[in-house]
Formats: C-alpha cells, sequence, structure tokens
C-alpha cells in the first residue's frame, strides 16, 4: 500500500479519537508490504522514513498541535525568555565578518587586475 494510502486510513482512525497529552506515547499499527523491502528483506530506507512521518502526523493530530503550534509552546512550557549568549559566540561572528571583509577586498582587487590585463 502506498504511503499517501496509509495516510488517509491514519486519518479516518482520528475522526473520533481523544486528545492526548504531549507527552503521551501514541501508536500505528500499519503493515509492511513486499514494496517496502529491499532485497534483503529490510524496509528501505526511504519507505521507512515516510512511515515514521505518519507516525509523526499521527502524535500532531492527536495532541492538537497540527493546527495550532502554540499548543506545542504552551504545553512544552516554553515561554521563559532566551538566555544570553557566551561572549565568544559575538567574537566568532565578528571573526566571521572580518574574514569575509578580507575576501571581498582580494576578490575586488584581483578582479580590477584582470579587467586591466
Amino acid at each position: 500500500m502506498f504511503p499517501w494510502l496509509r495516510l488517509i486510513r491514519m486519518g479516518f482512525g482520528l475522526i473520533a479519537a481523544p486528545r492526548v497529552d504531549l507527552f503521551t506515547t501514541t501508536r500505528v499499527s500499519l503493515r509492511v508490504w513486499p514494496n517496502d523491502l529491499d532485497v534483503n528483506f529490510h524496509v528501505n530506507n526511504g519507505r521507512y522514513l515516510a512511515l515514521a512521518d505518519i507516525g509523526r502526523i499521527h502524535w500532531f493530530a492527536l495532541t492538537g498541535t497540527l493546527g495550532d503550534p502554540g499548543v506545542l509552546l504552551t504545553g512544552l512550557a516554553h515561554d521563559a525568555p532566551s538566555p544570553e549568549l557566551p561572549a565568544w559566540t559575538n567574537h566568532f561572528q565578528q571573526s566571521g565578518e572580518l574574514l569575509s571583509e578580507l575576501l571581498r577586498e582580494e576578490e575586488r582587487s584581483q578582479g580590477g587586475r584582470a579587467r586591466q590585463e
């Protein structure tokens, strides 16, 4: 069965499903078909990720965060301000800017010479 059909089937199962808490484990029962397997009879990496996405959508729908991301932030109590960054991060950013400016000046000077020749 293709991932879209599995997604639609999972969606029908959500019609009467009750909401759950953000930290609740949810389960989706899926069947693996032969076209999901590789030559070693393991689930193909691409198909595995598609099935994991179906599980994520199931969790987002049951917790109510699918339509309102604010629910996720409220449930995680993420209303605290961001902490101050250490001083080395500012120094790192300034060093990167200085290096970029030096490279731009070098390109300008070499570009001028190339046009003269």
